[in-house]
């Protein structure tokens, strides 16, 4: 079980609007067969270049503000420009990021962070539309500034070399040190962790260095998939979750669910459920299938959320504003 979320956390009976379907969880491993599952590199064009500390950092602070893209209705989506061609979502965001850095390598330290004027933050994620929740993302990024100031040498290397090559102690250190990374909701009375950025911001230097320099991190097997809003969109069009009928009707027609509400909060929790069942099945070996020890939540997730942007006739996902994913 994962080591950022207790076992405990796993409630199958919290659940009262969505099901996890164990059939369709079968099926859906048939169907990962000949799927590879690389750990991903996170190398895309758009992302800070090379191998030195300061892309470590960089994984870091971009991860700080990686949340919410998706745009209301009747406007334009944000994207942003950048060398002739236009970036939408995370890979825009992380474009506007490593140009940032390779203009003032400033915007990796805390110091610099903790003083950003929101003139100086809009200059930088210009795109051709507004960027959903921009005052949002420039209090986190001075939040994280402070911290980082406090508490790190102005530095995110220095929680790194705190963690001692230890991805769930990371996450630890990035949710108790740095607030803004922090991820919990509250089901019925029932505190649940997701930590969706801080695993993701961990999983990405460990892909982007495949596991070596600043990227051999152990455990990186305990940490889960990354609880969105891509991940069970794909789940539900696979039949792996199944929403009940008002819930699938809010959802269907774009509806806002508000952040905090249980139905937001068990969408999370059984995309959780689903997937850390999916990668046992892929581990150990599913009924005909040779076991795949070495795929981990972080391979899986990276699967589905390209499949959320590629499967055919998927429905739309869940829309709730939040700086959580």
């Amino acid at each position: 079980m994962p080591g950022v979320i207790p076992d405990s956390q796993l409630r199958e009976d919290l659940l009262q609007a969505v099901q996890v379907v164990p059939a369709r969880i079968e099926e859906y491993l048939e169907s990962l067969r000949d799927e590879p599952l690389p750990l991903p590199r996170w190398d895309d064009e758009t992302v800070l270049p090379g191998l030195g500390t300061e892309v470590a950092e960089y994984m870091l602070l971009i991860n700080a503000i990686n949340f919410s893209y998706w745009e209301d209705p009747g406007r334009r989506p944000w994207g942003a420009l950048l060398r002739g061609r236009w970036w939408p979502d995370a890979l825009g965001l992380y474009g506007c990021f490593s140009r940032a850095v390779g203009q003032d390598p400033r915007w990796l330290r805390g110091d610099f962070l903790a003083g950003l004027t929101r003139e100086c933050f809009d200059e930088a994620f210009q795109g051709t539309a507004p960027l959903p929740m921009a005052a949002e993302r420039h209090r986190i990024l001075v939040e994280v500034g402070e911290g980082l100031h406090q508490t790190w040498g102005d530095r995110f290397v220095h929680l790194l070399e705190e963690a001692r090559g230890d991805a769930v102690r990371a996450v630890e250190l990035l949710v108790t040190t740095l607030p803004p990374f922090s991820d919990v909701r509250d089901l019925r009375g029932h505190p649940l962790a997701f930590h969706k950025r801080a695993q993701l911001a961990v999983a990405m230097i460990a892909g982007r260095f495949q596991r070596r320099g600043w990227g051999a991190l152990a455990r990186l097997e305990e940490l889960t998939v990354f609880a969105d809003y891509m991940l069970p969109r794909v789940l539900r069009g696979v039949g792996v979750l199944r929403y009940r009928e008002d819930l699938a009707r809010a959802v269907d027609t774009e509806t806002r669910i508000p952040e905090g509400d249980p139905e937001e909060v068990e969408i999370r929790l059984a995309t959780l459920i689903a997937t850390e069942r999916i990668v046992a099945g892929i581990r150990a070996g599913h009924p005909g299938l040779p076991p795949r020890p070495d795929v981990d939540a972080v391979r899986l997730d990276h699967h589905l959320w390209r499949q959320g942007f590629t499967a055919p006739g998927l429905a739309p996902f869940h829309r709730t504003r939040t700086t959580s994913y």
